[in-house]
């Protein structure tokens, strides 16, 4: 019979003297396997490892005796190995008899899904492709039944093939082999233009069904950066002015976009204006 991991077995043994005298110096004693883990022993026992003993003493004529062992198959048992409990009976003067009972393990299909993402450190600028990965695996031990692999086009994105952000993408296989893996993959590009206000390209979860449910992956987090979007503005808050007015000017400036360095702000004064200073300027010639 087939048996599962973490299940819970009773072994039961049934001792009995149906010859026609009672018998003495009766003992019993189970071996199991290390993929039994004992659980309790009924009546109590001595117990060494992986043996259990019952001295039993004298055992009359058809008078049965039951003995009990609850044992959990481990988890780390692989799928199709044989468990073999065995039990030896012996008593004064008479043969020694022993019987076994044998099990194989079944470990049924089971479903992992990871998704990666390349490039899967750094940020990304506004157009540049990325590339998903998404694995399916078998871990179980059992062939799993047909199974459906499913992802997004993530929000801001547009496949290579065209599909839109939200688009579903799909992938049928017809099954895996306990610890068969299969993998899938798709490009998206960013979009671009696109808000400054985005700092992140987030892509769901993938996930798969099959006959013992859906399994699902992590999101994946890709952060954007933009391209620096330099701006200045100048203001003199004057609607009229005369020859020989001081003129004040006020200069604003600042990025919408990514980050950048070395920014150089240049004022050029046009004719007719002379320059009077300037609170953090200094000349650079005409």
């Amino acid at each position: 019979s087939a048996v599962l991991r973490g299940q819970t077995v009773t072994y039961r043994f049934t001792v009995l003297n149906d010859g026609g005298d009672n018998a003495s110096g009766v003992s019993v004693t189970a071996a199991l396997p290390p993929e039994v883990q004992i659980v309790s022993v009924e009546p109590a026992a001595s117990v060494s490892g992986q043996s259990v003993a019952w001295n039993l003493g004298g055992l009359t004529v058809d008078s049965p005796r039951e003995l009990k062992i609850v044992g959990r198959i481990a988890d780390t048992s692989a799928h199709g190995q044989k468990v073999i409990v065995g039990a030896e009976l012996t008593g004064t003067g008479v043969p020694a008899i022993s019987a076994q009972v044998q099990h194989t393990v079944r470990v049924p299909a089971s479903l992992t899904i990871t998704k990666t993402v390349d490039p899967a450190q750094g940020a990304v600028l506004p157009g540049q492709v990325l590339t998903y990965n998404v694995l399916v695996t078998n871990v179980g031990g059992e062939t799993s039944g047909p199974i459906t692999v499913y992802d997004r086009i993530p929000p801001f994105t547009r496949g290579l093939d065209g599909s839109a952000a939200g688009a579903t993408l799909s992938w049928p296989v017809a099954g895996l082999a306990g610890g068969q893996s299969q993998s899938f993959q798709y490009q998206v590009r960013v979009d671009d233009p696109i808000s400054e206000t985005v700092r992140e390209v987030l892509a769901p979860a993938a996930w798969a069904t099959h006959g013992g449910g859906t399994v699902k992956s992590a999101t994946l987090r890709t952060p954007l950066v933009h391209w620096p979007n330099l701006w200045v503005s100048v203001s003199d808050g004057r609607n009229v002015v005369k020859a020989g007015d001081r003129l004040t000017y006020t200069v604003a400036y600042g990025n919408y976009g990514g980050q950048t360095q070395d920014v150089e702000l240049v004022a050029k004064l046009g004719p007719g204006l002379e320059w009077q200073g300037g609170s953090g300027w200094a000349p650079v010639g005409d």
